[in-house]
């Protein structure tokens, strides 16, 4: 993790925004902070709070929790965790994780989510009604490693993963990505 950076991250491209790739549009912004207040003799911290808060840049897109079907080693339930179809509403800005650790005890507000659907480049009419966006899903943790697939064709919910439409490039269709 990049502590006390901010980083975006152009989805379409599959690449981070410059200094830290090519990427051109800020779909998703990842921010990371970290305070510490005590630490030991080789200098790790030991009383600490920390922060990754994952944020969209256009009002109107967002992500939002996925009912997975199983578990992510796909031992329970079905093999294929997510929906077939995004959601149209419940997109939320922004999504903040945060620990706090003193000594041994730690309390987190990460629930260990690992599905979410994302709706981003979104455009509405005077009514506020969504005429065009795209939209995707991801497996895996928000502030850690995940998987994302985006569907290319625009207002289209269908999120199964589809390895000939993927507009990333990747052989199997997918983007793995670590902030």
């Amino acid at each position: 993790y990049c502590l006390y950076r901010t980083s975006g991250y152009d989805i379409v491209k599959g690449e981070f925004l410059p200094p830290y790739g090519g990427g051109v549009v800020p779909d998703m912004v990842f921010e990371w902070e970290m305070s510490i207040f005590a630490t030991n003799k080789v200098g790790r911290a030991l009383d600490y709070d920390t922060c990754c808060t994952v944020s969209v840049t256009n009002v109107v897109d967002g992500l939002c929790k996925g009912n997975p079907d199983g578990d992510m080693t796909a031992q329970e339930g079905s093999y294929f965790l997510s929906a077939y179809i995004a959601p149209i509403s419940t997109y939320h800005p922004v999504w903040s994780f945060s620990e706090k650790a003193r000594g041994q005890h730690a309390e987190m507000t990460d629930d260990q989510h690992y599905l979410y659907y994302f709706r981003i480049r979104t455009q509405t009419n005077n009514l506020g009604q969504v005429t065009n966006a795209l939209y995707g899903k991801i497996y895996g943790h928000l502030n850690g490693t995940f998987t994302y697939y985006l569907n290319p064709t625009p207002k289209e919910r269908n999120v199964e993963f589809d390895p000939k439409r993927n507009i990333l490039g990747a052989p199997d269709g997918i983007r793995s990505f670590m902030p």
